[in-house]
């Protein structure tokens, strides 16, 4: 895992730093103080692990299976920007979950992302892996 400042390399530190920030310009422009330092709340983790499943671990509590997969959505789905964005994700996703039962499109396979690319994309290695997965 990636790490700055002590801090995770994800999305939720990056957020709060620019809400900081945004609050920190606004202040300076006003001519007013600098403020409290930057401090990092730590609000959980969250990731899908598979079709209708994920994990999540929050306040001391810790969910796996379909109750993680519902809260992964329901808080992925909250941070996006616009209610269209939202509405568009939601219909994707329903669609998605009500004709293709078998397919987890969230779900990236190390075969699946070098078997999508073409040969003349791939390096040598990849390529000798392939031949010897296909022979």
């Amino acid at each position: 895992m990636v790490s700055l400042n002590g801090l995770p390399g994800v999305a939720q530190p990056a957020m709060q730093e620019g809400k900081y920030v945004g609050t920190l310009i606004r202040a300076r422009l006003k001519g007013e103080g600098g403020g409290a330092p930057f401090k990092y709340f730590d609000k959980g983790s969250m990731a899908t692990i598979g079709h209708h499943a994920a994990v999540a671990q929050s306040f001391g509590m810790k969910f796996t299976g379909p109750l993680g997969y519902l809260m992964w959505g329901f808080i992925h789905v909250q941070y996006l920007i616009g209610w269209g964005n939202r509405f568009v994700t939601l219909y994707s996703w329903m669609r998605s979950l009500s004709f293709s039962h078998h397919r987890a499109e969230r779900v990236i396979t190390f075969e699946q992302a070098h078997d999508a690319l073409p040969p003349a994309h791939l390096g040598p290695c990849d390529v000798s892996h392939l031949q010897r997965k296909h022979a």
